[in-house]
């Protein structure tokens, strides 16, 4: 074998060795680049999480917030638990918070079957939703009657794949309506905000009843309805508040968002008792949102 074959070998053996560092820099930076795209999404869901869970504190803070405005001993900085929305400009986002009366609510353990089926109507007037729903909310919370023949109606529920009948007593929560034959989800997101189980009043106060509650009470005229918003929207303009303390059960609603779209949404049922050792019960907490003016849970 010659110098020249030996050389020939030589060219060989250096340009397989400078394919191999090739294909070595190209798979290390194919490497480096799954690791830094990992790493990138990574730091974004750490950066997400942690924006999240500073809206979270907001949302909380906002509750705590309207107890405050609700209890103060100056009754021009008391809030009305009126549904009005408060904007609050915070340095890590914007917070808003209302905070509606559940005696302003129609209470599924005393309304009447007139009173729920023009509740349907107002809200559900294109839907004509018949009276059989109202009927079933009744059922539901009156007690196991052998003469009205619940048994036939508990039987209803299982023609519908149901493995339940009806409760035969009080509505617990406001979510328990799910439950309810014939109720759809539909139907629940609209009155889930304007029903309640805390108010223990046939009747809600006009005072501070949403709208749909407002337009659903049957002795109401469409001129005394006008009055009540009217006198609303100027008491909410003017700083005079009534002196009476707010004591009573009531819905906080608390939403906290910042400038890249992340927010959170807060709700509290809240009892203010009056009683200076222990001024509010907190009876639910959980997470839900504001859609348009009305409210719904998750």
């Amino acid at each position: 074998m010659g110098p020249w074959s030996v050389s020939v070998n030589q060219r060989k053996n250096h340009g397989f060795a400078l394919v191999s560092v090739l294909w070595g820099i190209v798979i290390l930076s194919l490497i480096l680049m799954a690791f830094s795209a990992d790493t990138r999404m990574e730091i974004k869901m750490v950066k997400n999480t942690i924006e999240r869970i500073q809206m979270m504190a907001i949302a909380d803070g906002g509750i705590e917030t309207a107890i405050y405005f609700l209890l103060n001993s100056n009754s021009k900085n008391r809030w009305s638990p009126n549904g009005a929305f408060h904007k609050i400009k915070m340095r890590k986002g914007d917070l808003q918070v209302n905070v509606q009366d559940e005696g302003g609510k129609i209470d599924l353990n005393m309304a009447s079957k007139e009173l729920l089926q023009k509740l349907f109507s107002s809200l559900y007037a294109e839907l004509e939703i018949d009276s059989s729903l109202a009927d079933a909310i009744i059922d539901w919370r009156e007690k196991n009657d052998p003469k009205k023949l619940n048994h036939a109606k508990d039987l209803n529920y299982r023609e519908v794949g149901l493995a339940y009948g009806a409760k035969h007593a009080p509505f617990e929560s406001v979510k328990e309506l799910r439950l309810v034959l014939g109720m759809t989800d539909e139907i629940y997101n609209v009155i889930q905000s304007v029903v309640t189980v805390y108010s223990q009043q046939a009747k809600p106060e006009k005072k501070t009843a949403p709208v749909q509650v407002l337009k659903a009470l049957s002795d109401l005229s469409e001129t005394e309805l006008k009055k009540i918003l009217s006198e609303r929207e100027s008491l909410r303009e003017s700083e005079d508040q009534s002196s009476e303390p707010n004591i009573g059960v009531y819905r906080i609603q608390s939403e906290a968002k910042d400038g890249t779209g992340v927010s959170f949404s807060r709700y509290a049922i809240v009892r203010l008792t009056g009683v200076k050792e222990n001024p509010f019960l907190i009876y639910e907490v959980g997470q839900s949102k504001i859609t348009g003016k009305l409210l719904k849970d998750e």
